[in-house]
């Protein structure tokens, strides 16, 4: 089998030190050109971190692609520009653990990807980690990259502690120094202990390490190094240093003492300090020992040993300074390029072969490869907006699939419920979506923990009492890869085999109380940790997009602004004639019983138009559960027995077909939305597309609406019923002349599905 070579690398790391031994190492195994990022989040995990543009000109890309990946930030998201870049050009790519980066990465990027783990703190994990940062979405989609992805292991040890889909991965490429020459330019005339601790008042890892320093040498003089994002007033404490004073404070000072008993992390200093032929006073248990420490004079077994060898130091013990340094270089031996290159051609060795078995095993597999799957689950009994949104996004990615050359498989999922579904609800489909019912069925902790553990979720733990999973009669919708849910309305915690995306509408329960305000707030806090827990949530509205911030506490990271998706138009299935359509003598009132639909003010804005205002046309209300609304309270009832004209002119049709529907709009002199707040209701754009203008409340979801769609909607105050029902009037009268500024059917096709359909789709393969 011909061999691939991994030529062209990203190296999405801006860690100063690494970057100097790293790049090398990467040019001696003949990588010739290597990309470094130019932007890196200016936060505590990153205080050694720099930019440097010396790279780019290994690079033989054209200046404008150059140009366009010096431009992201790829510790987050680069865009879909960059990573077409990226796929075209890039072999593999190396990154450290930043888990947005690592999930972007895994999403975007189709070739080699190595993670390198420098070691944590304790008995922390990367696998446990992964999964609390990330979720198991995060973790997903580090198992499915398969032989793509490595756990490039800065230490031999790191996998020991580590779950079996990192462990597995594990490749020893070793840290070490770009130089690790003795100087020997140490002197130690000062009678300092050099101890090196950042960020001491913004971590309370460090601030406890500081405090135990003091603790431990009270009373010896000592100089501390290391940033500090916030001042310490402690005039012994230096921060940031240059590199040329951070070397004068080393070869000056008598002794570095070292810390660290961490059995998986160690930092550069105490190597650095080895390197200028400093004395090195180390506590024992840590990776120095790993790294043949364990015999060395200057090991310590406990802080008071530590002490007396740092005492003696100070006060000029040669022999035991002599000791010391001439043992010590063992240490630096394991940092040493050659040392350490033996490992990276082992492994690099290793990792070209795997790139080039995937190579070939994906040129098999592009002929037999199983289409990717996508379930659309509307979690409850919905019909209306809910249903119309499910079918419209099936076919967006129906059609953005193929677009892509991809063709999806969709499943739409639904409750199974024979009486209030029928076939012809998802008549539109045929072709397009495989349909699915299920019922919830809830697991108990102990349930889960299995579940998830013969999904290949070794060591997840539940965090709820219980968890819910859609019982379909097959596989509880795992033969699917994502998941999409057409609403946010899940009140248990899904069991997270799969990643999900959540597709929310609106916050209604924001302006509105849909329920009794205590279980209003239960229901609402269920609602934002399922969001939260989403790996995407896609909104359709800036309304919505500020709300997921301000009011559900959603991240802006996983936060998706998407073009709002219009059901496909019907003005090409009414067999109507253009003349026809000045209007009849009715206006239509689409709606359904939720409290939002502000029916009170409706009826008390119809009393007033037909009494008061001489109101000529009839009222058409239709929508789901819409025969009923005289129910939904005393007032609303009582207003229609008083009043004759509204018993003449209302018509209470209900749910009425598509057909049917859009038959009787077409007829209709203007639609009317007096609901209070909500996403916008797409029936204004149905009922343009059949030159139907409408009346709608003053809201800033519609506003939105209004404007992508040209809708020259007339607004009314739906807090006032006099200004509804003066609207209405305006409405009767002006209805041909509205009629007249209505945007095109051409014009409206541009904002179609089959417009937007690609867009959909490429959201979409980001979370496969």
């Amino acid at each position: 089998m011909s061999s691939v070579k991994i030529k062209r690398v990203m190296w999405l790391i801006n860690h100063t030190t690494l970057r100097k031994f790293e790049i090398s190492m990467l040019k001696k195994l003949g990588v010739s050109e290597i990309f470094t990022p130019k932007n890196f989040p200016y936060d505590e995990g990153n205080l050694s971190a720099s930019v440097t543009y010396e790279f780019d000109k290994t690079l033989t890309l054209s200046e404008s692609e150059i140009e366009i990946l010096n431009k992201q930030e790829w510790y987050k998201n680069a865009d879909d520009k960059a990573w077409s870049i990226v796929n075209r050009h890039f072999d593999a790519i190396f990154l450290a653990f930043f888990p947005q980066q690592i999930d972007s990465v895994a999403s975007n990027f189709k070739g080699i990807i190595i993670l390198r783990p420098f070691g944590l703190c304790g008995e922390e994990r990367y696998s446990k980690l992964i999964r609390q940062i990330g979720g198991t979405s995060l973790q997903a989609s580090i198992m499915n990259l398969g032989k793509r992805f490595y756990f490039g292991m800065a230490y031999p040890h790191l996998a020991d502690n580590e779950e079996y889909y990192l462990s597995s991965r594990a490749v020893y490429l070793p840290a070490g120094l770009a130089n690790t020459n003795l100087s020997n330019k140490w002197q130690g005339k000062k009678e300092y202990i050099f101890f090196v601790c950042p960020r001491i008042l913004s971590s309370p890892y460090y601030n406890n390490i500081y405090q135990d320093f003091k603790k431990n040498f009270k009373g010896m003089p000592y100089y501390i190094g290391g940033k500090q994002p916030i001042k310490v007033l402690d005039p012994s404490v230096l921060g940031f240093l240059t590199e040329e004073e951070y070397a004068e404070i080393m070869q000056q000072s008598r002794v570095m003492f070292y810390h660290s008993q961490e059995p998986r992390h160690i930092h550069y200093h105490p190597f650095e300090a080895i390197r200028e032929g400093m004395p090195l006073v180390f506590m024992a248990n840590g990776v120095l020992d790993t790294l043949g420490g364990k015999k060395l004079p200057g090991r310590c077994k406990s802080f008071a040993e530590a002490r007396r060898k740092i005492k003696k130091l100070l006060l000029g013990d040669k022999r035991l300074i002599e000791k010391i340094k001439e043992s010590q270089n063992i240490l630096l031996d394991t940092m040493d390029s050659r040392y350490c290159f033996k490992f990276w051609k082992k492994g690099f060795n290793y990792i070209n072969n795997m790139y080039s078995e995937f190579k070939k095993e994906m040129h098999m597999y592009t002929e037999i490869k199983r289409k990717k799957r996508v379930a659309l689950i509307i979690p409850e009994k919905y019909k209306g907006g809910t249903l119309r949104g499910a079918i419209s996004l099936a076919k967006a990615l129906h059609l953005g699939s193929k677009e892509c050359q991809d063709n999806v498989d969709i499943v739409l999922a639904h409750i199974n419920d024979t009486h209030f579904y029928r076939d012809e609800d998802f008549a539109e489909l045929n072709n397009i979506a495989s349909i699915r019912p299920f019922r919830w069925k809830y697991l108990t902790a102990e349930q889960s923990r299995n579940a998830m553990f013969f999904a290949g979720y070794e060591e997840w733990e539940p965090d709820f009492q219980n968890y819910a999973v859609m019982d379909d009669d097959i596989v509880q919708m795992t033969d699917c890869d994502v998941w999409l849910f057409i609403s946010d309305r899940v009140t248990t915690p899904i069991l997270p085999i799969k990643p999900y995306i959540v597709m929310v509408y609106d916050y209604v329960q924001r302006y509105v109380d849909v329920l009794c305000p205590q279980l209003n707030q239960v229901l609402n806090q269920a609602f934002f940790s399922f969001a939260r827990a989403a790996k995407k949530i896609w909104v359709t509205t800036k309304f919505t997009y500020d709300n997921a911030l301000q009011y559900a506490g959603v991240d802006k990271d996983i936060l998706v602004f998407l073009p709002m998706l219009t059901s496909s138009f019907p003005i090409n299935q009414i067999a109507s004639k253009k003349e026809k359509r000045t209007g009849g003598n009715y206006f239509i009132w689409t709606t359904n019983s939720t409290r939002h639909k502000n029916h009170y003010n409706a009826f008390q804005a119809l009393q007033i138009y037909y009494e008061e205002f001489e109101g000529k046309l009839e009222c058409q209300i239709t929508g789901i559960n819409s025969e009923n609304i005289l129910n939904l309270c005393d007032n609303i009832q009582r207003i229609f027995e008083n009043s004759q004209k509204l018993q003449e002119n209302l018509n209470f049709l209900g749910n009425l077909a598509d057909r049917k529907y859009h038959s009787i709009l077409s007829q209709a002199r203007f639609l009317w939305h007096p609901a209070i707040i909500d996403n916008g209701t797409f029936s204004v754009i149905e009922a343009c597309s059949l030159e139907v203008p409408s009346l709608s409340s003053d809201y800033p979801a519609m506003h939105e609406i209004n404007v992508n769609f040209d809708l020259n909607l007339t607004w009314q105050n739906s807090n006032l019923p006099e200004d509804m029902a003066k609207q209405l009037k305006y409405m009767e009268l002006k209805s041909c002349s509205l009629r007249k500024k209505l945007p095109s059917l051409v014009h409206l096709r541009t904002k179609s599905i089959e417009a937007y359909a690609k867009i959909y789709y490429k959201e979409l393969i980001k979370c496969l």
